[in-house]
């Protein structure tokens, strides 16, 4: 029997890096909600090209509300990206401070989004183009939400010390899953805000 007793020491969250089953899970996830935004985009260019732009509430949307908010989502993309290279080199705090400024980044673009819905003099109940920009927009609004969620249980695991340089699994899904939300977000952009524009000018 051995003399020297090792302390009992907490098993680390989730698989190995890329390696981990849960890493290729989120994948198959991410695949399947970017195939979801991408028929849900088509439907609204399908509608804008064969009414010739003429189904807009006006001739083109107002980017008062939607550019800053997009800049305010790329932004919030550096920060979970700034996060992530902390696990190189087992900076907690780094691994901790970039997820939660990613969620303050979140929140702003909420706002940002409530408020551009409340300036709005239509409803998803108006028309097809009010039911197709409120659906869009909503879908978005609902996977930040749930990257926002997924940022923070990382963040708070993090603050306890469940992650190092191998088992970062769950960092790494979350960080993926918010630069998806951040991709669809500026496809959002193009599509609804700038696309638009465009159609006028053509």
């Amino acid at each position: 029997m051995s003399d020297v007793t090792a302390a009992p020491r907490a098993l680390p969250i989730g698989g190995i890096g890329h390696i981990g089953v849960g890493w290729w899970g989120a994948m198959c996830v991410i695949v399947t909600e970017t195939a979801l935004f991408g028929y849900l985009l088509f439907a609204y260019l399908y509608c804008a090209v064969i009414t010739d732009g003429n189904w807009l509430p006006q001739k083109a949307p107002s980017l008062h509300f939607a550019l800053p908010a997009t800049l305010v989502l790329v932004a919030s993309s550096g920060a979970v990206w700034w996060g992530e290279r902390g696990l190189r080199r087992s900076a907690r705090l780094q691994v901790c401070i970039g997820p939660i400024a990613a969620v303050l980044f979140g929140t702003a673009f909420a706002v940002l989004q409530t408020l551009e819905w409340r300036s709005k003099d239509f409803s998803w109940r108006t028309d097809a183009y009010g039911s197709m920009f409120f659906t869009i927009t909503g879908m978005h609004l609902a996977h930040l939400l749930a990257g926002m969620l997924a940022l923070l249980i990382v963040a708070l695991w993090s603050v306890l010390g469940y992650f190092d340089v191998r088992h970062n699994a769950p960092v790494l899904i979350a960080a993926a899953y918010w630069h998806f939300v951040v991709a669809m977000g500026v496809a959002v952009f193009f599509v609804l805000y700038l696309s638009p524009y465009l159609l006028v000018a053509g």
